[in-house]
């Protein structure tokens, strides 16, 4: 209401200025005609027509002014409904573009940002063209010319390595030349070495051949002088003694001469065997050993072990030569026998009884075993049995009992025994 309060007011203003612009122009004097008096009529008024003419006009103007705010009045309203409908609907598309103008800012941001991206991207992309294009051909003109630097010295390079290998090439050839003389001359040296070595080994096989046979006639005739310990256990052939003392001899000068010549396990139990009545005990058991080495199983190998073993005196290795001996072959009479000797020698005479009586259980007619059985009674002073075995045994060699009798220096000092020397006069 304000604003149209204020609106009219101006219009009325406005009129006003306009009315009085008006009543100015009609107060003004007319200009004098340049007619004579005596062309134009004379027109006079009085004061009071002039009063009336005043009057008539001021309530003309009157009227005129309040059609004029009547007129104004209904424009006045005619235009301020219009303007307020036209400030209302302006208002509307004011606040409808209040919220399109920040969408559409919005949009248009986006918009423009992609463009500016895709500008920037464009702009990069073709930068970094161009800088690839020219590192591209700074790197192709480089390479180029390293390439064309390089390929000079390869060249150069190429000459040197073809005189080189042209060198190199004249030299194989001189060395393979070389080579194939010396595996001419390595050839017929090796035609002449290995015919001399056929040559060699031939008569070497002659010798072997020779050294074999004299061994085995050298091994033959010890067997027949020292008949084997497992057999035939202490027994003394002085007589021969000699004689097997040579043959051993040449054997081992034999061996020394020829280390070629194969001993067979009989061999080495022979060459013990005689050793043994030579009297060389330590060299037997060696010679035993190699039997054992090869065969650990021979029987007649540790029955000889245990006769050495006892003839120096290592009893207990001796009835471990024994034990071993029983258990390869149990039901032999003289690895029980020998077990009874060392058991003996060790003052165990109750385990040297057993093991006499074990072999006589066995060989019943074996004239040692009752002959040591007497004496381990008589060591025991078991008298009246020592009489029954030793007769026993006097029994079974009449002949050899009483000079194996008179032999044994342990029997001396019961001489005065009137039993026993029945046994001595006997």
């Amino acid at each position: 209401m304000v604003i149209k309060h204020l609106f009219k007011h101006l219009v009325l203003i406005i009129l006003v200025i306009i009315n009085l612009s008006n009543n100015y122009a009609t107060a003004q004097p007319t200009p004098k005609s340049s007619l004579t008096p005596e062309s134009s009529p004379k027109s006079l008024t009085t004061p009071e027509e002039q009063q009336i003419q005043e009057l008539e006009r001021l309530q003309r103007s009157q009227e005129i002014e309040e059609q004029v705010e009547e007129e104004v009045d209904r424009t006045v309203n005619t235009v301020f409904e219009t303007t307020i409908n036209l400030i209302n609907w302006n208002i509307g598309i004011i606040n409808l573009l209040f919220i399109i103008i920040p969408i559409g800012g919005a949009l248009a941001f986006w918009f423009f940002r992609i463009i500016i991206i895709r500008k920037l991207e464009s702009d990069i992309k073709n930068k970094l063209e161009k800088q690839i294009e020219a590192t591209q051909e700074k790197v192709i003109k480089s390479l180029q010319e390293r390439i064309d630097t390089n390929q000079v010295e390869i060249d150069k390079l190429i000459r040197e390595n073809t005189s080189k290998i042209s060198e190199a090439e004249e030299m194989m050839s001189d060395i393979q030349n070389k080579i194939n003389q010396l595996k001419y001359d390595l050839t017929e040296s090796l035609e002449r070495q290995k015919e001399f070595v056929n040559t060699f080994m031939n008569e070497l096989n002659i010798l072997f051949t020779d050294a074999q046979r004299e061994k085995d006639i050298i091994v033959q005739k010890l067997s027949k002088l020292a008949p084997p310990l497992s057999s035939l256990p202490d027994t003394h052939q002085p007589d021969i003694q000699k004689q097997i003392q040579e043959l051993t001899a040449e054997l081992e000068e034999l061996k020394l001469g020829n280390p070629q010549i194969f001993f067979t396990t009989d061999d080495y139990l022979k060459h013990g065997d005689a050793l043994f009545f030579e009297g060389s005990y330590k060299d037997a058991i060696k010679s035993y050993d190699e039997v054992i080495q090869r065969q650990p199983d021979s029987y007649p190998a540790w029955v000889s072990r245990g006769w050495a073993l006892r003839r120096i005196n290592k009893f207990k290795e001796a009835l471990k030569a024994y034990d071993k001996a029983i258990e390869i072959n149990p039901t032999h009479h003289i690895g029980w026998y020998g077990r009874g000797n060392a058991l003996r020698e060790l003052k165990q005479y109750d385990d040297a009884i057993a093991a006499y009586s074990k072999s006589i259980e066995m060989k019943p007619d074996f004239f040692w075993a009752w002959f040591r059985l007497g004496r381990c009674h008589f060591f025991k002073q078991d008298n009246d049995k020592a009489l029954e075995f030793l007769n026993k045994a006097k029994e079974l060699d009449p002949d050899k009992f009483p000079k194996l009798l008179r032999s044994d220096e342990e029997f001396d000092s019961i001489t005065d025994l009137e039993d026993l020397k029945q046994l001595f006069e006997g």
